[in-house]
């Protein structure tokens, strides 16, 4: 089925929007839907900042309709206590698929009924948002002496070996399946996965960003971003959403690309669909 030119006739059939030029439309229309969500799936978010978001603050407490826990806290360490947070929910989950979605900047416009036939899509057990391009992940919260020492230490530049083998490794196998010149990455921003395999993903992960930067490079790294990125580049399960069929990264200039631009968000789907016809 071919989906409209225009971003906006579209953007509420997408399970997450994701980024606050998205957002904020719904957020200003006051959007009251409750999406009916699989009921083996829980989607979890977390914030020392509640009540910033309409979109996600109206779905506590529908049980009928969706698991959805809105942890708040007291302090928030980026990103690492995103990880453990994720990790020690898993663990008690009672459902089989946890999907997580950045508390600030996401929206759930619409029904997600089956967590297992978007993972199917991809042949993956875990799928990340995708991003255009490939830019460094950096928040303004992360404190970055532990970077500075890295550069010291090792006397190159901090990100050669992410960018050299870890950004390689995951264009190459992206451009192998589209055949396009064009760069999609990994956003933490929301993913949906395998409880099981979250667990075991995550717990790599998380003794990486805790662990000795002295080591090199993913030690001691502390984006959550780029510690994935990383494990994306070593494992066939982790996947993501390039074609944009279940979430989508909007900022503003997103609602204005032509048709004929890979940064249309249906030019990926549109040239796959192209292919396999032909």
């Amino acid at each position: 089925m071919k989906r409209p030119d225009n971003l906006q006739e579209y953007i509420s059939n997408f399970y997450v929007i994701h980024g606050g030029s998205g957002v904020n439309g719904f957020n200003s229309q006051k959007y009251n839907y409750i999406p009916n969500i699989d009921k083996n799936l829980h989607i979890i978010t977390a914030t020392n900042y509640p009540g910033r978001n309409y979109s996600n603050d109206k779905l506590i407490n529908h049980p009928d309709k969706l698991n959805f826990t809105l942890l708040e806290l007291e302090n928030f360490h980026c990103f690492v206590d995103k990880i453990k947070i994720v990790l020690d929910f898993a663990k008690t989950c009672n459902e089989s698929y946890i999907m997580w979605v950045d508390y600030s900047d996401t929206v759930l416009p619409t029904d997600i009924p089956d967590a297992k036939k978007i993972l199917d899509y991809y042949n993956c057990k875990l799928l990340f948002n995708a991003e255009d391009g490939y830019h460094i992940p950096d928040h303004p919260c992360i404190d970055k002496n532990y970077r500075h020492s890295y550069f010291k230490k090792f006397k190159q530049d901090y990100y050669f070996k992410y960018y050299s083998e870890v950004v390689d490794k995951n264009r190459i196998k992206l451009h192998d399946i589209t055949k396009l010149p064009y760069d999609r990455s990994l956003n933490s921003g929301v993913f949906l996965g395998e409880k099981k395999f979250i667990i075991k993903c995550f717990e790599e992960a998380y003794k990486y960003m805790i662990d000795d930067y002295n080591k090199g490079f993913p030690y001691g790294e502390q984006d959550d971003q780029i510690i994935l990125r990383y494990m994306q580049s070593k494992s066939n399960d982790i996947q993501i959403d390039y074609l944009n069929k279940f979430f989508l990264w909007v900022y503003g200039r997103k609602f204005n690309f032509p048709v004929e631009s890979w940064e249309h968000y249906d030019y990926f789907n549109r040239y796959s669909y192209i292919n396999l016809q032909n």
